[in-house]
């Protein structure tokens, strides 16, 4: 059901915000059945629900409760898309499996997660989340190894480095994609957690040694914990400031499905690694959204003025526009629930380490590498300088 808070948004705001859950009562049926009385525009409420990665659950939903309301014309759509993303979905778990169980003949130690995995978690249906890549969990020392076993599979860097370049991307970012050469699969080879630019003291070790089995369409396959895929969903969010609703539908339907959850574990994580304001932050917009309770670990960040007023800002600003904040105002957000010296660190550190961007505008040898970091604050004010001029 749409909270009074949202019934000022436009109506395909609301069709979104009442269709973000796996299951639906029959309050929930009827408020979204009288949204769907008034002037929709479709093909914007499609676009949007793809941008905010819930298309899949818009489409069961209607589809499922709605389908006399539906134009002919928009329902055949909805149907040909959910049918499209499963087989894509299945399609992305067999290639899953046969990548993983080529990591395993090298040697390679590995965890799966996101893709169809965290569609099994969250959903207990793969074809619930839409269709993207293959996240894949590695130890960095293992990074030569997986890049060959990938190509053996026709997977390939989908950026060409220099020896150089591929060094600093190992030591300073935690991940590069790998497409087949078919282009209907990604596989996302993860050695870190977050990238530099978002300090964390935790590495791919921290998850790789407190793993879990979940079985997905038959196949039994390594992934996160339950409280340590909450913890890295909640960074993951955090560390894109919270563009996407589905990021918090899914961890609302992690927590909805996983009763036994150790949320004293999760305060642990997150105070170890000086999180706690983001797990938290994470938390009380799931409560705000998906009026899911605060858990009893957090209560106690959870009376933070500032924390709530980040939840209002966030609330309200939740489906205003997908674009991540840069520079200072990514800085000033980074406030709020880093430490100032992380945030600091954050800023200083997007600010000169070199990314792909920076190497593909300008092509040097390996021997002056070096001159990336000065070319990286110039190309940045010379693209974002200009855009505040304009």
């Amino acid at each position: 059901m749409v909270s009074d808070a949202m019934t000022n948004l436009p109506a395909e705001e609301q069709v979104l915000f009442c269709v973000a859950r796996r299951e639906l009562d029959d309050d929930d049926v009827t408020s979204l059945r009288n949204l769907l009385t008034q002037s929709l525009d479709w093909d914007y409420l499609h676009t949007f629900a793809f941008d905010q990665g819930l298309l899949m659950l818009l489409a069961t939903h209607l589809v499922a409760n709605c389908a006399d309301l539906l134009p002919l014309t928009v329902l055949n759509r909805l149907r040909t898309e959910l049918l499209t993303n499963r087989q894509s979905n299945l399609y992305l778990l067999s290639e899953l499996v046969r990548v993983l169980s080529q990591f395993e003949k090298a040697g390679i130690d590995a965890l799966a997660f996101k893709g169809p995995v965290l569609a099994q978690l969250a959903y207990e249906d793969t074809g619930m989340r839409q269709a993207g890549d293959l996240d894949i969990l590695i130890r960095r020392e293992d990074f030569g190894s997986a890049v060959e076993a990938l190509r053996e599979l026709r997977y390939e860097m989908g950026f060409r480095l220099t020896a150089a370049q591929q060094k600093a991307r190992l030591r300073f970012h935690c991940e590069l994609f790998f497409p087949h050469a078919n282009c209907f699969s990604v596989v996302d080879l993860h050695w870190g957690i977050t990238p530099k630019t978002f300090p964390l003291t935790l590495t791919s070790d921290d998850f790789l040694a407190n793993r879990r089995k979940t079985s997905v369409a038959g196949q039994t396959i390594d992934t996160f914990t339950d409280e340590d895929l909450i913890f890295y969903l909640s960074l993951h969010a955090a560390k894109h400031y919270f563009r996407k609703l589905e990021w918090m539908t899914t961890i609302a339907e992690l927590i909805r499905n996983h009763s036994a959850l150790s949320w004293s574990t999760l305060r642990a994580k997150a105070s170890e690694t000086k999180t706690e304001k983001i797990v938290c932050l994470t938390l009380m917009l799931v409560e705000s959204v998906y009026r899911l309770p605060l858990p009893d670990a957090f209560k106690d960040l959870g009376e933070s003025a500032e924390l709530k007023k980040t939840v209002g800002e966030i609330r309200s600003d939740l489906l205003a526009s997908p674009i991540v904040p840069r520079g200072l105002k990514a800085f000033r957000w980074n406030l709020r629930f880093l430490t100032k010296k992380d945030a600091y660190l954050s800023f200083a550190r997007a600010t000169f380490l070199p990314t792909v961007a920076d190497w593909q505008a300008f092509s040097l040898p390996d021997v002056l590498y070096p001159a990336y970091y000065f070319l990286r604050p110039v190309r940045l004010l010379t693209k974002y300088g200009g855009r505040r001029k304009d």
